[in-house]
């Protein structure tokens, strides 16, 4: 949560914990999503698309409800949302596997 008289540090701390939970592999995989997205959606904002991404992907690894009703202009096709579900589904496995060697 957003704390008004958290330093810099503790800023930046938090900042990088939450990119290590999201992309436990680095820059690497992050750039590696958003090269997959940038290939099956070339009609749409890769900026949006890893937001929406990043948003589903916290929810699953919190264990929340996962909603894939993507707000992007103009919205993904049933088809493109499949396309992304699998995309964060492999993500995630390679995750799995990273951790558990």
């Amino acid at each position: 949560m957003f704390n008004l008289f958290e330093s810099q540090a503790e800023k930046e701390a938090r900042r990088k914990a939450f990119e290590a939970k999201i992309f436990p592999q680095g820059n690497t995989q992050k750039k590696h999503i958003q090269a997959l997205l940038k290939e099956h959606f070339p009609n749409h904002d890769t900026t949006q698309l890893l937001y929406e991404y990043i948003v589903r992907k916290e929810k699953i690894l919190n264990e929340e409800e996962v909603s894939y009703k993507i707000r992007i202009k103009p919205k993904l096709t049933d088809e493109d949302i499949e396309t992304f579900k699998n995309i964060l589904k492999e993500d995630l496995e390679s995750d799995t596997y990273q951790s558990n060697p």
